[in-house]
C-alpha cells in the first residue's frame, strides 16, 4: 500500500490531537491508538517508537516521511491546544499536560475532524441564526419609530413603539446577550475541578462537602433552559437541578435572578400596555378633533343645513371604539406571538447552512477525494484511485454536482427563504400597506386634477 498524503494522515491523527505532543520523552510516550493511526497513514505496521512535535511528526522506524499538521490560526501566543512541559534545552522530561487555548474569534479547524463536529456546528449556527433574526426584528421596530416621527404620531411612539422595543429586548434580546456571554466565558481552565468559580453572592451556594470536597465551579448552561426557567420559574436559574446547591454552577453573571425577574416584570407590563394605551389615545384624539370642529362651526347643535347635509356629516364623523379596540388587540397578539414564531422562523438559516455544508462534504469526500467509499472490486473513486483518468472523470462529476445542486438549487432555495424573512418577519414590524388609493390621471375628471388646465 502506498503512503498517503499528509492531509490524510492529519485526518487520521485528528481524533487524538488533544494528546499531542507525545513521544518527546520516555515518561510521556505516544499511545497505541496514535501509533496505529500513523501505521494507517504510512500503509505499514504500527511503528515501535514515535516522536510527535507540535507542528510535525516523525516516524523513526525506517519511515522517511515528515507530515505537517495545520497551523492554529487565531490562537494565542502559545500556538497550540497543548502546552508541553518538555524543554529540549534543559532536558526537562515532565510529560505534556493538555490545556485548551480557545479561539478569540472564529472556529477551531480541529472541529472539522472531530466526532462532535455536527453537534458543535449545529449549535453554533442555530445561535447565529437567532442573533441575526432578533437583530433584524429590532431594526424593524426602530424603523417604526422613524415612521411615527415622520408622520408626527407622537402618541404612537409611547403606546406601541416603546413597549415593543422593551418586550423584544427583555426576552429575546436578553437571550442573545446570554449567548454572547456564554461564548466569551472560558469554562476550560486546565484540569477538572479547576475553572470559573461560582459567584459568592449565589443564594443557593453550598458547602465544600456538597461539592465532593472541592469548591463550586461554574458549568456552561443551556441558554434555552435558562430562558425557560426565567418564564416558568419566575427568573430561576438551574431550576432543573435535583440539588439546590448545584444551581449556582449555571449562573452566567452575578445577580442573574434579580435581573431576570426585572426583565420578566417589564415584559409582562408591556402586554397590557400594548392592548390598552393605543385605543385610549385614539379615542382622546377623536374627541379632540370633534371639539375643534365644534369651535370652528363645522358641527353645530342648531344647524340651518338640510337634513341630507346633516346625515352626510354624521357619516363622515362616525367613530367606532369597538373597531379600534379589536384592531389593536389583533396587533398586540400578533406581535407577542410573532416574537416567538418569527424568531423560530429564522432557524431556517441554520437549516440551509446545514444542508449546504453536508452536501458539500458528500460531494468532496465521496466523489472527488474518494477515501470514504469503496467501489466494486476494492477500488476507490477520485484521488484515492491513483488513476489519472478516473480522477478526471470524478472531478467532472464533482464539478457538475457542485454547479447543479450547490450553485443552482441551493442558491434558489436561499433566495426564497431570505425573501420570505425580509417580507414577513422583518417588514411586519413596521410596514402596514396603508396610504392613498391610486387614481390614474383622467383629463375628463377636472375635479381630481391637482392643477388648472387653463394655465
Amino acid at each position: 500500500m502506498e503512503t498517503q498524503s499528509g492531509g490524510s494522515c492529519w485526518y487520521k491523527l485528528a481524533p487524538y490531537y488533544e494528546s499531542l505532543p507525545c513521544g518527546l520523552s520516555s515518561s510521556y510516550p505516544c499511545s497505541t491508538e496514535v501509533k496505529y493511526a500513523i501505521g494507517n497513514c504510512t500503509g505499514t505496521a504500527p511503528p515501535a517508537t514515535v516522536s510527535i512535535e507540535l507542528n510535525s511528526f516523525v516516524v523513526p522506524s525506517g519511515h522517511g516521511d515528515t507530515y505537517f499538521l495545520p497551523s492554529d490560526v487565531g490562537q494565542p501566543q502559545t500556538g497550540s491546544h497543548v502546552n508541553a512541559t518538555y524543554d529540549a534545552d534543559t532536558g526537562n522530561n515532565e510529560p505534556a499536560v493538555g490545556k485548551y487555548s480557545p479561539y478569540t474569534f472564529g472556529v477551531d479547524p480541529v472541529w472539522r475532524y472531530s466526532s462532535q463536529n455536527i453537534q458543535f456546528t449545529n449549535s453554533l449556527k442555530m445561535k447565529m441564526s437567532v442573533i441575526i433574526g432578533v437583530s433584524q426584528m429590532l431594526c424593524g421596530i426602530i424603523l417604526k419609530w422613524f415612521n411615527s416621527i415622520h408622520f408626527k404620531k407622537w402618541g404612537h411612539i409611547g403606546s406601541v413603539c416603546v413597549p415593543e422595543v422593551l418586550f423584544m429586548s427583555c426576552t429575546f434580546g436578553y437571550m442573545c446577550f446570554l449567548i454572547f456571554l456564554k461564548w466569551s466565558t472560558d469554562y476550560t481552565q486546565g484540569e477538572a475541578g479547576q475553572g470559573q468559580p461560582c459567584w459568592a453572592s449565589c443564594p443557593d451556594l453550598g458547602t465544600v462537602e456538597d461539592y465532593g470536597g472541592e469548591s463550586c465551579f461554574r458549568e456552561p448552561p443551556m441558554v434555552i433552559t435558562t430562558l425557560i426557567g426565567m418564564f416558568m420559574g419566575l427568573g430561576a436559574v438551574g431550576q432543573d437541578q435535583t440539588n439546590t446547591y448545584d444551581r449556582c454552577k449555571f449562573y452566567l453573571f452575578e445577580s442573574q435572578v434579580t435581573i431576570q425577574v426585572l426583565f420578566l416584570v417589564v415584559a409582562v407590563i408591556c402586554i397590557p400596555w400594548l392592548f390598552a394605551v393605543e385605543p385610549i389615545l385614539v379615542y382622546r384624539e377623536h374627541q379632540a378633533e370633534l371639539r375643534a370642529k365644534e369651535r370652528l362651526g363645522v358641527i353645530a347643535h342648531q344647524s340651518e343645513d338640510s337634513a341630507e347635509e346633516e346625515e352626510l356629516v354624521e357619516e363622515e364623523d362616525e367613530f367606532n371604539m369597538g373597531d379600534v379596540i379589536v384592531g389593536q388587540a389583533i396587533h398586540a397578539i400578533e406581535f407577542i406571538l410573532g416574537a416567538v414564531s418569527n424568531t423560530a422562523s429564522y432557524l431556517r438559516l441554520w437549516a440551509l447552512s446545514l444542508a449546504h455544508s453536508q452536501l458539500s462534504e458528500v460531494f468532496w469526500e465521496y466523489i472527488f477525494k474518494g477515501y470514504e467509499i469503496e467501489l466494486l472490486g476494492g477500488t476507490y473513486p477520485g484521488l484515492a484511485s491513483n488513476n489519472v483518468a478516473f480522477i478526471v472523470v470524478c472531478y467532472a462529476l464533482f464539478f457538475a454536482c457542485t454547479i447543479a445542486v450547490l450553485l443552482v438549487m441551493e442558491s434558489l432555495s436561499a433566495f426564497l427563504h431570505a425573501l420570505r424573512l425580509q417580507w414577513v418577519e422583518f417588514q411586519n414590524k413596521f410596514y402596514h400597506a396603508t396610504g392613498n388609493k391610486f387614481a390614474p390621471l383622467d383629463f375628463n375628471d377636472a375635479d381630481n386634477i391637482p392643477f388648472d388646465l387653463e394655465q
